[in-house]
């Protein structure tokens, strides 16, 4: 019938690397528009590297992961501040 290729697998992206694409984000906000958005990015972030225990329950995947959850979620504060003027 035709060429058999095999089908490309979605890697799973890296905590790292989706902490320092978040980083980008959060930096490149000037509105509040913008911020609704980095704001989705960081509980994105959240949902992707963490493992549901029961349906309340949410547990991140290791230690360096909610390190840079907390981290992402700080920047993103500290912005916030920054862009309404409450520093």
């Amino acid at each position: 019938m035709g060429d058999k290729r095999p089908v490309k697998r979605k890697r799973k992206s890296s905590p790292l690397r989706a902490k320092r694409k978040g980083i980008k984000v959060i930096d490149s906000c000037t509105c509040e528009a913008h911020l609704k958005g980095a704001r989705r990015y960081v509980n994105n972030f959240f949902r992707t590297f963490s493992t549901t225990k029961d349906l309340k329950y949410f547990e991140l995947d290791s230690p360096v992961t909610y390190k840079f959850y907390l981290e992402l979620l700080n920047r993103y504060e500290k912005r916030y501040k920054e862009l309404s003027g409450t520093e």
